[in-house]
Order: C-alpha cells, then structure tokens, then sequence
C-alpha cells in the first residue's frame, strides 16, 4: 500500500514515520475514493462496518479497476483504528490535525454552536487535499459545506434520535437534525443499510429522498480465524460449556436490562444459565449506564449468571460467538447490526428483538421476542438452553460462509455501482 503525507505535515511527525512517501504519484486506478477514517472510542464498530466494507469492494473490483480505495486519516496517524485498516486500503493519506475541522474529527460536537459555525478554510483545505491527490470521490459521514470541490457520498446510520429521542439531549437532537439536512442538500448519494433506514429518511427530508441508496450491509469472517479454537478462548475467559453471548456496546438503548431482567426469571428453573457480554463500557450519552447494570446484577441476583468482559479483541468476539449456543441482539433500535450479520455468517443463532429494522435483516432462521417482555425473553432462553449445543458446529458454520461469500459479493457489487453513480452526478 502507498502511503502519503503532504509536505506541510506539522515539523516532527514524517521523521516518526519513515515509511510515509512526500511525493504525490499517480493512481494506476481509473477512479479514487477516499474513505474518510474517523474512528472513535465511543463507537468501536466504526472500525469494524469500515473493515467489512473493503473486503467487500475488493471481492468484485478487477485489478486496476475502480476505485482505488484511499484511507484518509484526518491528523492522528497513530490511530489503531486507521493502523488496523491500512492493510485493506490501496493508498493511505494523511491531513496534518490543523488542516481539518472539529467537525470532521469527531462525530459529535460539544455544542451546537460550533455546529453551527462550520470553518470554511479547513474544508477547503481538506479539498484541495484530496483534489491534488486525485481523490474523485469523498465516503464521509460528515457535511463539507456546499462548496466542497469533490462530490461525497454519505453514510446515514441512522434515525434513532427520531425514533427514540428520550435518548438523546435537545442539543444532540438539533445537531443530527441539522446534520442529516446539510447531507441531503449537499451529498451526491446517500447511502443507508436497510429499507428501514431508507423510510425514515424519506419521511424526515423527502425532498432529498431520491439520493438516497439501499447497501445490503453483509459480513465476512476472515479464513484465519476459523482455524482458531474457540473453546480455549472460551476457556481463558473462564466461561462455562454453555452460554448466551451478547457482544455490543454498553449502550443504554442496547437494552441490556431486559436481559438482565430475563435471566433473574429463567434462573429460579436452571440457575447454570450464563449470559456472556462483551463491548466498550463508556456511554457518551448516559454515562451512567454501566453503574447501573452493575447495581441491576446485583439487586436481581444474577451475579453467577452473568459474565462481562469488557471491550476484549475482535477476534475474541469471533470465537466467542462460535462458541456460543446463540448470540443475543435484544435492542430498541438499531441501524446496522453488524452483531447480527457477523453472527450470521458464522451460522450461529442469533436471538433478536422483534424490531422492523432486526425483521429485515434477520435470517429466517431468528428467533424473535418483545424486546419490552423480559418473561419472554426468558421463556425462550430456557427452550433455547434445553435444545442447542455450544458451537462451533462446522458443517453449518462452513455452510454460512459459504453463502455470506456471495453476500459478501452483492454487497460489494451494489458499493461500486453507488460510488459510480455518485462520481457521475452533475
């Protein structure tokens, strides 16, 4: 992979990295789209969604063909996230910090004033950036502004401060909802992972509707991984043979205390039931939230039947998912579940809340329940206890694979398609 810096980095930073080209060469590609890297410790599946993505733009493109994938990182090249996707990119390109706005590094702002105030001169940096590097494409969740000089096609995640705005302050509120508007304005396309996304969009700025583009989000599971062995991960975790296993973040609309609450009533029939969760602690928006599923474990007296880890290494998620009997997704909302299509191509159960989003993407195989019915949750971790066996079950796992493969590929296919679109539009 080529990597680039401009010559106008901040003194001090190219002599840390000697492997960082000065010079501008050219692409042997016939298009180049840069994707712009802002990872973020609040939301640890950017890095993961980012990494599913090339693999499955790599998995069609010809050789030479378009695009050329260019990770930009705007300032911190020593971001582990940028670092961990740097293999999957063609090219890496790097912004010195001063040469980008507030609003591009982070994917909230403190305030809505500084959202307001959007600064000119650093998006117009960052163009001429890009330009002179023969960007033609710009992948961002961000707004630049209307004078931007490259077309970008945007990552929507979500409407989940519509649909659930007790979540959320009126601050963040008016902030998404100023953001989501300057990207249906400004946006060549815009891109959204599922019909469901797709109406809440329409329904929020109809008059940018037909930008709008539906990606069949889909996950691969890399060969390395399946040779691994997932009981002795398992093991080092200090699990037991069977268990739920719920990988998400501790976010407080991920609807851990129906689990919670589930497990104190299918534990007074089979006090042996464990539910493993993993995933980042910290929620920016309640930051009290893992204090109180730690106080909730203890008033419900689940402590033996519940095991959290923490934030633990994606390939720890991979083998604990094998590992599991059936892998749990009991939350209020979600735009993309990339648990769920993970999940899938391993050919685990997976346990969903019987939500319209989860409805779409699940697999016909799902098992769905009330994610408000915590009795029916546990009714069916019971029968679900009783039935399966902890995994890896190698025929189905190869199987699912085998059919995320071409998943996989469509995903892919519809990708290209877009960023065609996207580069053509007037």
């Amino acid at each position: 992979m080529e990597r680039i810096i401009p010559q106008f980095l901040m003194p001090g930073l190219a002599s840390r990295r000697r492997d960082i080209l000065h010079t501008v060469t050219a692409s042997p590609f016939t298009s180049s789209v840069a994707f712009v890297c802002q990872p973020s410790a609040e939301w640890t599946a950017g890095e993961t969604f980012y990494r599913h993505m090339f693999v499955a733009i790599r998995s069609v493109r010809a050789p030479g063909d378009m695009p050329e994938i260019v990770l930009f990182v705007p300032g911190d090249l020593d971001s582990s996230s940028s670092r961990s996707l740097e293999p999957l990119a063609d090219r890496l390109l790097v912004a010195p910090a001063e040469a980008v706005s507030r609003r591009m590094l982070s994917r909230r702002l403190k305030a809505l004033r500084r959202q307001l105030h959007w600064e000119r001169p650093s998006s117009s940096t960052v163009g001429r950036l890009l330009q002179d590097n023969g960007i033609e494409l710009v992948f961002t969740t961000s707004d630049f502004g209307s004078t931007f000089p490259i077309p970008v096609l945007a990552k929507i995640p979500d409407f989940q401060h519509v649909r659930l705005p007790h979540m959320f302050s009126d601050d963040e509120i008016a902030r998404r909802d100023i953001l989501y508007e300057n990207l249906g304005r400004h946006a060549a396309r815009i891109v959204v992972a599922s019909e469901d996304i797709r109406r809440d969009f329409e329904d929020f700025a109809r008059k940018w509707k037909d930008k709008v583009r539906v990606v069949p989000f889909a996950a691969s599971i890399e060969e390395r991984l399946l040779s691994r062995d997932p009981i002795a991960c398992s093991a080092r975790y200090n699990l037991p043979e069977k268990f739920f296993f719920m990988p998400n973040q501790f976010w407080k609309h991920k609807n851990h205390l129906v689990v919670l609450d589930a497990l104190a009533i299918a534990s007074r029939k089979n006090d042996a039931m464990t539910v493993v969760f993993s995933g980042n602690t910290g929620d920016y928006r309640h930051p009290d939230y893992f204090s109180h599923l730690l106080q909730e474990i203890c008033y419900k007296n689940v402590r033996r039947n519940v095991a959290l880890l923490g934030l633990v290494p994606y390939d720890d998620v991979v083998q604990l998912m094998r590992r599991s009997i059936a892998v749990l997704q009991p939350s209020l909302f979600e735009g993309l579940s990339i648990t769920l299509a993970e999940a899938t191509s391993l050919g685990r159960p997976v346990v969903l809340s019987d939500i319209p989003v989860l409805r779409e993407l699940g697999p016909p195989t799902a098992h769905f329940f009330d994610p408000h019915d915590p009795e029916a949750l546990a009714r069916l971790l019971l029968e679900l206890y009783d039935r399966l066996e902890p995994g890896p079950d190698q025929r189905e796992e190869l199987a699912a694979i085998e059919r995320s493969a071409d998943l996989v590929r469509t995903f892919g296919r519809v990708l290209l398609d877009i960023t065609r679109e996207a580069t053509t539009t007037v």
